[in-house]
């Protein structure tokens, strides 16, 4: 497309740009940031073994909590990443057959809203069994998490 106009001002096609920000690097962040804070009030008060400390709770409750915050926005990510045909060599590794199904499982469950974060977990190692099977030390099976 090129334009002109007055002054010898020319516009030569248009140019736009995307950028996504990923919540799943915040939540890691900050389960590490408060890991550490209980690991350095732990050090500090070890001789009060058996006091309570609400500190400490706090600190690790906000570690568990965003650890697991963590996950689901990082498999959320995934999702929706392969859902948008993003070019982008974490999804590039995936089987095109595998971004199929992956783009039509997050339709059917309504973007992820319809399930919980370990059946998109499990759902995602299942379908990609060559990177991410339920025997690979990088892909727990979601089933065995829930088992008491």
């Amino acid at each position: 497309m090129v334009e002109i106009r007055g002054e010898g001002m020319v516009t030569v096609g248009t140019a736009s740009i995307s950028m996504r920000s990923y919540l799943s690097t915040h939540h890691l962040w900050m389960a590490q940031h408060c890991s550490r804070y209980a690991r350095e009030y732990e050090d500090k008060y070890r001789a009060e073994r058996g006091a309570f400390h609400i500190h400490l709770r706090g600190y690790v409750m906000a570690a568990v909590t965003e650890s697991v915050a963590f996950v689901e926005a990082l498999i959320n990510e995934l999702f929706t990443d392969v859902f948008d045909d993003l070019a982008d060599e974490r999804i590039s590794v995936f089987a095109a057959s595998a971004r199929d199904q992956m783009r039509e499982y997050w339709q059917v469950v309504n973007s992820g809203k319809t399930v919980g974060i370990l059946a998109k977990y499990d759902k995602a190692c299942f379908l990609n069994n060559g990177l991410m099977s339920s025997s690979s030390p990088t892909c727990v099976r979601a089933a065995s998490l829930d088992s008491p």
